[in-house]
């Protein structure tokens, strides 16, 4: 009878005593004890048994329909699979179809007999549930490491160097990433803009050529801010102070993310800089946004800018067009005269409500990793037949609810700057002060200020007067 070995390792299991050359040794002893004869030896190194994309797998299936081999030696059952699925489906649609012979050095199986494939089975039940532990396991490690601030991901990130197993910021790259915040919050470009931006003047991206997608993972990446982030699977996102250096601050930052949002539901206008007030305002006969046009003429500070319904053009509204010059005047004597109540004015986060928290923060870590600990030692027990299974499942669930909550109360204490915060009269104050400074100020900053203050402005013509119906701040 023909034999081959199949022997295979991860990166773990080169640790655990089952190497590739102990493997083959036991694999070709078993073969010669049993007056096989040796064929070849397939071999993965570095690759996980979790499915069947391995190149050497696959080409010892290949050769398997032109016989060229009757027997496949493993040294334990795991080392061909560790999923029951794929386990089954090799033995049913190949090895017994081509009348191949499976046997383990270590394990007393013969998958031609009903017991050898019960006993069969049985193993591959076991080491698929041992993946799901190993896998529970790195999991829990991953999770308690991010807990306590280290990073998970070690992979470069545009803006920094990896320089042993830390962030370090790397000077040229880190203007790159001002600049692009600079000019996607307060210049209010796209990323497609920024991307051919960046390209044009000749910097030189991390990979490639600059586009939109790298772009937008740059302005969404809380790293910038020095703090770290990471998302166990199907879990919440654990956000911690990092041991890195900030490239930019917390309120840029959150500026970016609210503008990403309001963009991404059209809260605000992704048309040029030059018109403040596009998408903004809306339409009070049909509801639809006002977009900026402009005549022939060449568009200055805001003279020959007009705005349009932008339902217009298919002839679905017949509201009249508005210069811009109309209705910054409208626009600034509305709130001349509004009267606006004031909320309730709430003073800015003390230094000692901030240390409150974060010692606070602390001490919910602390128990979000003992927690983890005990989850680490039921398993064990489980294994070991100390505790039933009905135990363990009960134990657990009440642990992840714990986590739950703990991990929510932990979203919400994560570290405040200590905020100015204004008063609403002072709020009012700036917008009544904003029309001696617009004619002064450059297209950009109108667009940042007035898109940053306001959702919706509805305007609406009535008796051959505009009037502004409604007004929702941001």
């Amino acid at each position: 009878m023909r034999a081959v070995a199949y022997i295979r390792v991860s990166t773990d299991d080169q640790v655990d005593g089952y190497s590739l050359e102990k493997q083959e040794e036991e694999c070709l002893r078993y073969i010669k004890q049993n007056g096989y004869q040796y064929i070849e030896t397939f071999m993965d190194d570095g690759y996980s048994a979790k499915d069947m994309k391995r190149p050497a797998l696959q080409r010892m299936l290949s050769e398997i329909p032109n016989r060229s081999f009757d027997m496949i030696v493993v040294w334990h059952t795991d080392r061909l699979t560790r999923d029951i699925i794929d386990g089954l489906t090799m033995v049913k649609t190949l090895f017994n179809k081509y009348g191949i012979k499976f046997a383990s050095v270590t394990e007393d199986i013969d998958t031609s007999s009903y017991d050898g494939m019960m006993m069969f089975t049985m193993r591959l039940m076991m080491a698929q549930r041992e993946r799901e532990r190993i896998g529970e396991r790195v999991s829990m490690a991953l999770t308690r490491k991010a807990s306590t601030g280290k990073r998970v991901n070690l992979g470069a990130i545009y803006g920094y160097d990896v320089t042993g197993g830390r962030l370090v910021v790397n000077p040229q790259e880190a203007d790159v990433v001002r600049d692009i915040y600079q000019h996607y919050v307060y210049k209010g470009w796209g990323y497609g803009k920024i991307a051919a931006h960046l390209n044009e003047s000749g910097v030189p991206a991390k990979k490639t050529q600059w586009n939109a997608s790298t772009i937008k993972g740059i302005l969404k990446n809380i790293t910038y801010t020095g703090m770290n982030e990471w998302t166990p699977k199907n879990g919440t996102p654990i956000v911690t102070q990092g041991d890195h250096e900030a490239i930019i601050d917390a309120e840029l930052f959150t500026l970016a993310q609210t503008q990403l949002k309001r963009r991404g539901s059209l809260e605000m206008s992704r048309s040029s800089y030059h018109y403040p007030f596009s998408s903004i305002i809306k339409c009070g006969a049909c509801g639809a946004s006002y977009t900026a046009s402009y005549t022939r003429k060449p568009v200055d500070k805001y003279g020959y800018c007009n705005y349009r319904c932008s339902n217009k053009k298919a002839g679905l509204c017949h509201e009249p067009d508005i210069a811009e010059i109309k209705f910054a005047k409208l626009f600034f004597e509305f709130f001349s005269r509004v009267t606006i109540e004031p909320e309730p004015y709430t003073p800015a986060i003390s230094e000692d409500v901030v240390k409150q928290a974060e010692k606070e923060r602390k001490r919910i870590e602390r128990e979000i990793v003992k927690l983890d600990n005990r989850k680490s030692n039921l398993l064990d027990m489980l294994g070991d037949k100390i505790i039933t299974r009905e135990d363990y499942k009960k134990k657990v669930e009440e642990i992840n609810q714990s986590l739950t909550k703990l991990q929510n109360d932990l979203n919400v204490l994560q570290p405040k700057e200590v905020a100015v915060t204004r008063s609403p009269d002072e709020v009012v104050d700036m917008i009544r002060k904003l029309e001696d400074n617009w004619m002064a100020m450059p297209n950009e900053d109108r667009k940042f200020i007035i898109q940053m203050l306001f959702k919706r402005i509805v305007i609406q013509k009535t008796e051959n007067e505009w009037v502004i119906k409604e007004v929702e701040p941001a």
